[in-house]
């Protein structure tokens, strides 16, 4: 019994609701932060779920509504195929995913769903699937679905973007991949064609045809029982009886569809609510005592619903709908939950994953953060430790008579970092016997690895030899490299590419040594390491705008192209020269305009 509640008005009596809906969603929220850490970690290192073992694995928390509410989890995860061909792992794949509400549990899996615990009895089987039919089952009155294709005003201006599994199929009986229906411009399909990507449209293709599956993207429409008339969200049935809550499991195959997903769901963010404030000079104040004060204005503030941001063409009309209204000039913010400033304040972080990021910095050279370099007695290393003034590794090869030297560009890139490099740099230091054989940044980064120890003058010597089969790979700051276990495919499919008449005496030498360990299977821990790495670095460059041309295109080079050292491309008198340099263009017809 709440006193006076009679007597409160409707402003304080939601005033009152809402302050307990923080109070308990407070505590709600919290023990959901720990349960959803506790679940994501469970499918990451468990090999007893449906999934199997899983490899890499990144999750998001995302919040949409602007009042008390739990987060959602965007979610990708990569299936082990074992020993399955790619037809058996396709068939696995798809059966995961169940669309029915009579689809969902069969009457022979109700035994193994009571022996996991996921069904408590025969008798918990109903209200699963009364539960499936109300939580799955999908609707439009949370105008969440909704996708804007239009600004002007009415109704018609959305559509809902949840196909139904049964309409919108071919064959609801049979797993399909049903191409999207999208709208390219003329002058895309123009430059397409140039490119030999791209055919006309002919009796055979009416639309026209791509020449690449890159361009021509699928959805999966999994199968289902043809009677189905409920639109329900595709779920994995097992997921759903642990949780008892709303899910849609997706299945993605190619890498147009994961960089799509990865795209519009990872690392966008849906704008959600849009807050608009500005002053109303048209509005007078009240006071508390009833009376107006009219000199002075008022604060105002609007909130806005947006429907599905993350679509590109979505947010172009909702962009274009706010340009269209009063509030176009004004301050615009995100109308944020409570429960996700929580999880802000109390240092619970939004993404979990199992993956390991490699940050190269391809921004212009003044703009990187460097990386300090410590020797082998591990204190970091300063002008006045510097004895030799190219470095250790540098006088050995000189002392040693090696005929594998670093290269001019090498020593003025040591010359020129005093004991600071940034990964451009770094890459530029690697060891001279796999400058040709390994020339791009992110190959390098991902497929070796760097040990952190720098050796010792000794250590150096005695590991550095004439004898391309016995030098070890040190690179010019000191440190061992080896090729990682898990990169040997890759570095195998890459080495077999290089035409001979590229490399010289001593490349052609290694590669058909190493070339010819990949085949054997043998152990080679002079070159490769002995651990087994689960998934390899993933390379992650800076984030650089087209609208800077010259970043833009030094971020280009740095990221696709193939050099030595940076100095090698960026001492050219022109783009087309640098370009040419790290071999993005041809050498030919440089100066045809």
């Amino acid at each position: 019994m709440i006193p006076d509640w009679e007597h409160f008005s409707p402003e304080e009596r939601s005033e009152f609701a809402n302050s307990f809906e923080m109070a308990y969603m407070s505590t709600v929220s919290r023990c959901w932060m720990e349960v959803r850490k506790l679940l994501l970690e469970f499918i990451m290192t468990s090999s007893s779920t449906i999934l199997g073992k899983v490899l890499p694995a990144f999750f998001r928390d995302e919040y949409q509504d602007d009042s008390g509410n739990l987060s959602h989890i965007h979610g990708l995860v990569g299936l082990l195929r074992e020993d399955m061909d790619n037809s058996e792992f396709t068939e696995f794949v798809c059966s995961l995913q169940r669309s029915a509400v009579c689809d969902l549990i069969t009457g022979d899996e109700i035994p193994s769903y009571i022996e996991q615990g996921l069904l408590k009895d025969v008798d918990d089987f109903k209200e699963f699937t009364d539960t499936a039919a109300c939580v799955l089952n999908h609707s439009c009155a949370s105008r969440r679905c909704l996708v804007r294709q239009g600004d002007s005003g009415t109704s018609n201006d959305y559509r809902c973007k949840k196909p139904h599994p049964v309409d919108d199929s071919i064959d609801p009986m049979e797993n399909e991949w049903i191409p999207f229906n999208y709208e390219w411009s003329d002058s895309c399909l123009d430059v397409l064609k140039q490119c030999h990507l791209y055919e006309e449209p002919s009796d055979e293709f009416p639309r026209g045809r791509f020449l690449n599956d890159v361009l021509d993207p699928k959805r999966h429409m999994g199968k289902v029982t043809a009677s189905t008339q409920e639109n329900l969200s595709p779920v994995i049935p097992q997921f759903f009886a642990l949780t008892r809550s709303q899910q849609n499991a997706q299945i993605l195959t190619g890498t147009h569809a994961i960089s799509r997903y990865v795209a519009k769901y990872v690392v966008k963010m849906d704008a959600g609510n849009r807050c608009v404030i500005w002053a109303d000079s048209h509005t007078g104040a009240v006071s508390g005592t009833g009376w107006i004060v009219t000199d002075l204005h008022v604060l105002r503030a609007e909130r806005q619903f947006l429907h599905n941001t993350k679509i590109t063409r979505s947010e172009k009309f909702e962009n274009s709908a706010h340009q269209k209204s009063r509030a176009r000039n004004q301050p615009v913010g995100r109308n944020i939950a409570f429960t996700e400033m929580q999880q802000q304040i109390l240092g619970y972080n939004d993404v979990t994953h199992n993956l390991t990021f490699e940050v190269i910095e391809s921004k212009p050279t003044e703009l990187r953060k460097t990386t300090r370099i410590k020797d082998f007695s591990g204190k970091l290393l300063s002008d006045d430790d510097v004895t030799m003034p190219l470095g250790s590794v540098w006088s050995i090869r000189e002392k040693l008579k090696l005929s594998r030297k670093m290269s001019k560009n090498q020593e003025l890139t040591l010359r020129g970092s005093n004991a600071s490099y940034d990964k451009v740099s770094i890459f530029g230091l690697r060891p001279v016997e796999l400058v040709q054989l390994f020339p791009r940044v992110g190959e390098y980064f991902r497929w070796f690895k760097i040990e952190d120890k720098i050796l010792s003058d000794s250590e150096i010597q005695e590991g550095l030899s004439e004898d391309v089969l016995k030098c070890l790979w040190i690179d010019g700051l000191g440190r061992r490299v080896k090729l990682r276990k898990a990169a040997l495919p890759y570095a195998e499919k890459w080495m077999k590419s290089i035409p001979r008449y590229k490399l010289s005496v001593h490349s052609s030498h290694l590669r058909d040594y190493l070339l010819k360990v990949m085949k054997d299977g043998k152990e080679c821990p002079e070159f490769v390491t002995t651990e087994e790495d689960k998934l390899l670095p993933i390379p992650v460059f800076s984030r650089v705008s087209p609208e800077q041309p010259s970043a833009f295109l030094l971020h280009i080079m740095i990221m696709l192209g193939e050099f030595e050292t940076e100095l090698e491309f960026r001492q050219q008198k022109s783009i087309k020269l640098c370009l040419s340099k790290c071999n993005l263009i041809p050498s030919d017809h440089l100066d045809d305009r």
